[in-house]
């Protein structure tokens, strides 16, 4: 997930909103809670974002389940 200025931080337009309001964690989309850190900044549609992620360390977010199969053999 690269930003739109391939800076490396996440696409803002692809995260959730609690992700944009620093509620949850821009990587693994945990509760910030009291802790968290400053990924980077990056801007969207004219405004600024904040990007936060866990500390001092944010697991790796779990793989996205895979679509289920569709047999479309008759």
């Amino acid at each position: 997930m690269n930003g739109p200025a391939g800076n490396g931080l996440p696409d803002p337009a692809r995260l959730t909103p609690r992700q944009q309001m620093a509620i949850d964690c821009v990587r693994c989309e945990r509760r910030l809670g009291a802790r968290g850190r400053v990924l980077g900044e990056t801007r969207h549609r004219g405004f600024v974002f904040r990007l936060w992620v866990c500390a001092p360390r944010c697991p790796a977010p779990a793989p996205a389940p895979a679509p289920p199969r569709t047999n479309t053999a008759r």
